[in-house]
């Protein structure tokens, strides 16, 4: 009995490993691909005057407008693949 307790007691710390292992390479790739939208995102507003005028004006009007705009460039973003 006692062995049966200590090989599933192992068995379950492998397996906790295993899990945080693949949770920590999911939270990196999350975090790269994040990073890539945003340097995107910038690069659009630098040399797209209409895309840069409508975020500003976002921006000025009020929190939902841009967090609205913010959300269909997420959905833009997830689309391409960042």
């Amino acid at each position: 009995m006692k062995r049966l307790l200590k090989e599933w007691v192992l068995s379950i710390g492998l397996l906790e490993a295993e899990i945080t292992d693949l949770l920590a390479d999911f939270e990196l790739w999350i975090r790269n691909k994040s990073d890539l939208a945003f340097k995107h995102l910038q690069r659009l507003l630098s040399v797209d005057a209409r895309l840069q005028a409508d975020w500003l004006a976002a921006f000025n009007k009020d929190e939902e407008a841009y967090e609205r705009l913010g959300r269909y460039a997420s959905a833009v973003a997830w689309s391409l693949g960042f």
